[in-house]
């Protein structure tokens, strides 16, 4: 809480594990996109008042997000997923991701 002099952005992990097995982040299990905003709204909503989660679907410890969702084996198929996974970079709250993902494309 930024009032109380603490920092005011969280880095916040759990959506991360939206499609993965709890045995191990490189073992896919079935989500949906709705399954993802669910999640970052939630993080969003817990913080609102005290300040801002940082949006990010992959990093240095997890699989890239164009190779876990998307196409990675031509590069037309890696310029499709890379647009479809720039969500976070446009917004705020919780995205839509099934809408920017085909607007985006």
């Amino acid at each position: 809480d930024p009032a109380n002099g603490e920092l005011d952005m969280l880095f916040l992990f759990e959506h991360m594990g939206v499609d993965q097995t709890p045995e191990s982040k490189w073992d896919d299990k079935p989500w949906t996109p709705a399954d993802l905003e669910t999640k970052l709204a939630e993080q969003q909503d817990a913080i609102a008042r005290h300040g801002w989660a940082s949006l990010f679907l992959d990093n240095h410890d997890q699989p890239r997000v164009v190779s876990r969702w998307g196409d990675d084996t031509s590069k037309t198929g890696r310029i499709r997923s890379a647009k479809r996974s720039r969500c976070c970079c446009t917004c705020t709250a919780a995205p839509r991701t099934s809408t920017r993902a085909r607007s985006s494309a």
